[in-house]
């Protein structure tokens, strides 16, 4: 784990964290990678208009105190992130960070591109390819989402897996891996209580929220299977 990671992994208060990020983010891209990151995660929980629809959506549920505790550990995390840097979003930060060459995230993007057809469903194969041989966790955790849009839309072959696997499997089966190279998996990651907080998965740690909730159990076994 490398220490920009461990220092957004260990993260208590964004809004500091995210100022540590700024000040180095000119001249770090992976640090203006962090940086985009917590404004990806502030949009959500920092007070305005996307809180108070979450905030109504869960009141007219029925929410755990899992679910409460942890969406108001999140918005006091926020609360010092400058409300004009979550109004201007994420998605330009991390993009720069990809073009400066961060290598998570150009991974991360891959969620937000279309399917490419030809020359460029090669080049992107060959992408997901050199960032896979990274072994960097965040890296490799950030590339489920290039399989996750593939799903109904492409299957894979796995060596060793006599059915073909769709993409939300091999998605899961990259999340698995992320976490056995030391991606931060724990119930206290800011993707697990992102996902408790924003989805109402409050099962525990990200492989018990992957496992109850977003596959079938037989879905599941194969992900396990090729994905650890």
């Amino acid at each position: 784990m490398d220490d920009l990671y461990r220092k957004y992994a260990s993260a208590t208060n964004l809004g500091e964290a995210y100022a540590f990020f700024t000040a180095l983010a000119e001249k770090n891209p992976e640090a203006q990678y962090f940086r985009g990151k917590i404004l990806e995660t502030c949009s959500v929980f920092a007070a305005g208009p996307i809180l108070e629809r979450l905030e109504d959506r869960i009141n007219k549920s029925q929410p755990s105190p899992e679910r409460i505790s942890t969406l108001t550990a999140l918005k006091a995390s926020c609360k010092d992130v400058p409300v004009q840097s979550v109004k201007e979003g994420s998605s330009g930060v991390i993009r720069q960070a990809a073009e400066r060459g961060d290598e998570k995230a150009q991974a991360f993007l891959f969620r937000f591109e279309p399917v490419g057809l030809g020359e460029k469903s090669l080049a992107d194969t060959g992408q997901v390819r050199s960032l896979a041989l990274s072994l960097d966790p965040v890296t490799i955790n950030n590339l489920d989402g290039y399989f996750e849009v593939r799903n109904n839309l492409l299957v894979w072959k796995i060596p060793g897996i006599e059915e073909p696997v769709s993409g939300l499997e091999v998605a899961n089966a990259i999340r698995l891996s992320a976490c056995a190279m030391g991606y931060d998996c724990s119930a206290n990651s800011v993707d697990a209580q992102v996902t408790c907080a924003y989805r109402g998965f409050c099962d525990g740690d990200r492989i018990s929220q992957i496992k109850n909730n977003l596959t079938s159990p037989a879905g599941f076994a194969r992900s396990e299977q090729f994905g650890t």
